[in-house]
């Protein structure tokens, strides 16, 4: 099966606005058991850049539409991208986006992405949802809670919670300026930018509820509405913003509220 696509969008910080950048794909609809997607090449589109977006081979993107190696391809043209299993789902009254991800074991923003849904709130009754078959359809979420892993190795120089008068919402890890910083999880980049106290920023929706936050950043490596793997480098440690010296301030976010980072970092 394809994993969710690397788009070029943004989800709007604690908002469900979404503006897509690059093309979409343009999936079968009719069927309730898909094997592919079709994908409407736009202006700038690359074989290798549209099998980079879907997690594809380029050969198996050539060999599927007949493509050889000096093969051009041009807007308007619709290629076949082949995928694992997907299903369709028809909208009944009551349904809601959250409770399709909890029947069939996935995570929003991916059903978000597939669907290119910008408000989940305002579906209605006879529509129809894709979805990426991951398995047998279940109550609970996939996710597991406390299974983050740590953006940076390094001696923590500061730990969630009271802190003289003020509270500290993450915990701070000691850093050189310039080392790598890994997404704790996949997730959706949705927001890239500074804060007069955080510095550079970056955070990442993982779904289910769960944001990360990683701030005091010197650069970043993703751009706003990249979907990124667990372990991928985003960005690099720096000093910006309020800061007493190169660090990471890592936060996790449940809800929109924070919470203890160290109660889902694994080792």
């Amino acid at each position: 099966m394809c994993p969710a696509p690397e788009v070029r969008g943004y989800f709007a910080e604690d908002s469900f606005s979404l503006n897509w950048m690059s093309p979409q794909p343009v999936p079968e609809k009719k069927s309730t058991s898909l094997t592919q997607l079709k994908y409407q090449v736009r202006r700038g589109d690359t074989i290798w850049g549209i099998a980079r977006k879907f997690h594809l081979d380029e050969q198996t993107i050539r060999k599927a539409n007949g493509l050889g190696e000096k093969s051009i391809i041009y807007p308007g043209q619709v290629l076949v991208l082949p995928c694992g299993k997907m299903a369709t789902h028809r909208l009944a009254p009551g349904e809601t986006l959250w409770s399709l991800a909890r029947r069939y074991n996935v995570d929003v923003v991916h059903l978000m992405v597939w669907n290119q849904i910008s408000d989940p709130t305002k579906l209605r009754a006879g529509e129809t949802i894709i979805i990426p078959v991951t398995g047998s359809p279940s109550g609970r979420s996939s996710r597991k809670e406390e299974n983050l892993s740590w953006p940076l190795k390094g001696m923590i120089t500061s730990f969630y919670g009271p802190r003289g008068s003020e509270f500290h919402h993450g915990i701070d890890i000691a850093a050189k300026v310039g080392e790598r910083i890994r997404a704790a999880d996949s997730g959706v980049v949705v927001f890239i930018g500074s804060y007069p106290i955080y510095g550079k920023t970056i955070i990442i929706d993982h779904g289910a509820g769960t944001k990360t936050l990683y701030a005091h950043l010197h650069g970043f490596a993703v751009h706003k509405g990249d979907f990124v793997k667990r372990g991928e480098v985003i960005g690099y440690a720096g000093n910006s913003g309020r800061s007493t010296g190169p660090h990471l301030h890592f936060e996790v976010r449940k809800n929109n509220r924070a919470v203890d980072p160290l109660l889902y970092l694994k080792g």
